[in-house]
């Protein structure tokens, strides 16, 4: 690889941590607000969609009005918001506190979120700069629920809030070399906006994105609270996670060797219908065995598909603006699936709502067509014109 592939790649993982702390580790906070702050499993889960729609809010004004001056100096100012979010709230001292310290926090990282996937897709082969920056997250992630159940077990659950805010911009002068428009004029730029010319396909995409992840949500963020009610422990989970996360080098690794030599969306699609299945064998695990075993399975295959999902909206405008986009429909799915989670588990339990969110994934599958170009479909990736 080049130095300039190099400096792709790292400044885009730092920055993928950072933007997507909030949806990436958003199971492990709600055991935190469950076990250290005394809330019930709802209430957590309306910190975290609370969190979580402020990150949508701030990629999607971001994406939308300021995609022009997306870079790198926009996403060091919304890392630093993140952390001294994270940091206020381990001295918050009231629910109203700890609601907008939250509120800080998500607000920064959608920032990030938007400005990262910008510069993604701005990239010559973002399926490969994806993947390959998602080493790193992995590496990362690992740490991250490996450590932080330590944290807060041994220092207070105040402490993992601290710590959250510093591993996220610890890594924050990396993104100096986040890919800008290189010298592009603006008007040039937006000439190759397709966003502008075929919005509807732009749209079915966000829409099947926000489907998908939405469904992905009401997994993930209740993985933690699946593990322990089958006689887990928060720290033995914490671990399964890590693991499983660790095991998404597999993945990337996949990703960026044969995304082009199957094409990118039947790439999207294999990993589309991999992750429902995963959905449904995570909710109907009933041992600890059957539960590592789902989630690491999960961990493969979630990084995977992820390349491709930024790379279908690569594809749609290379100035970035639906990529951009992307980065906050995450975590706008991501902050519903909370309220729809917990809704779905209390009435239809786990197995229940493992079974839905596998017919979500059907669906997205089937609609990739609307959104993709025919020639797509087969052979290997070609770039768009």
């Amino acid at each position: 690889m080049t130095r300039r592939e190099w400096k792709d790649i790292l400044a885009t993982a730092v920055g993928l941590n950072i933007g997507w702390g909030s949806l990436s580790y958003v199971a492990l906070t709600i055991g935190i607000y469950v076990e250290g702050y005394g809330m019930t499993l709802a209430e957590a889960g309306a910190y975290g969609s609370a969190e979580l729609v402020s990150m949508t809010a701030t990629a999607w004004v971001a994406a939308l009005a300021f995609a022009r001056s997306l870079g790198a100096r926009v996403a060091i100012l919304g890392a630093l918001i993140t952390g001294i979010g994270n940091i206020l709230t381990a001295f918050a001292d009231s629910e109203t506190a700890i609601l907008l310290s939250r509120l800080l926090a998500g607000g920064g990282a959608g920032v990030v979120a938007a400005t990262i996937n910008a510069s993604v897709a701005r990239s010559a082969d973002p399926v490969r700069v994806f993947a390959r920056a998602n080493l790193g997250v992995i590496i990362l992630a690992t740490a991250f629920f490996l450590g932080m159940p330590w944290v807060a077990a041994t220092m207070g659950y105040p402490a993992y809030f601290v710590a959250y805010g510093v591993f996220l911009t610890a890594g924050t002068p990396l993104m100096v070399w986040l890919r800008e428009s290189e010298g592009t004029t603006i008007d040039a730029l937006y000439g190759q906006d397709k966003f502008r010319r075929k919005p509807a396909r732009a749209w079915v995409y966000l829409v099947a994105v926000f489907l998908l992840w939405l469904a992905y949500g009401i997994v993930f963020s209740f993985s933690e609270r699946l593990g322990v009610s089958i006689g887990m422990k928060q720290t033995t989970v914490g671990t399964v996670i890590a693991v499983a996360t660790f095991l998404g080098v597999i993945g990337s690794g996949i990703a960026s060797r044969l995304g082009t030599t199957f094409g990118p969306t039947r790439s999207f699609v294999a990993g589309v219908l991999g992750l429902g299945l995963c959905f449904a064998g995570v909710t109907y695990a009933t041992t600890a065995l059957h539960y590592i075993v789902a989630m690491c399975l999960f961990g493969v295959v979630l990084f995977f598909a992820l390349p491709f999902v930024v790379e279908l909206g690569a594809r749609l405008d290379k100035a970035g603006r639906t990529a951009s986009m992307v980065g906050g429909t995450l975590p706008m799915a991501t902050a519903v699936s909370p309220l729809a989670g917990s809704w779905l588990i209390g009435a239809f339990g786990f197995r229940g709502a493992g079974i839905t969110c596998l017919g979500v994934a059907a669906v997205v599958a089937a609609a990739t067509p609307l959104f993709t170009k025919p020639n797509e479909a087969v052979g290997a990736a070609s770039k768009d014109s």
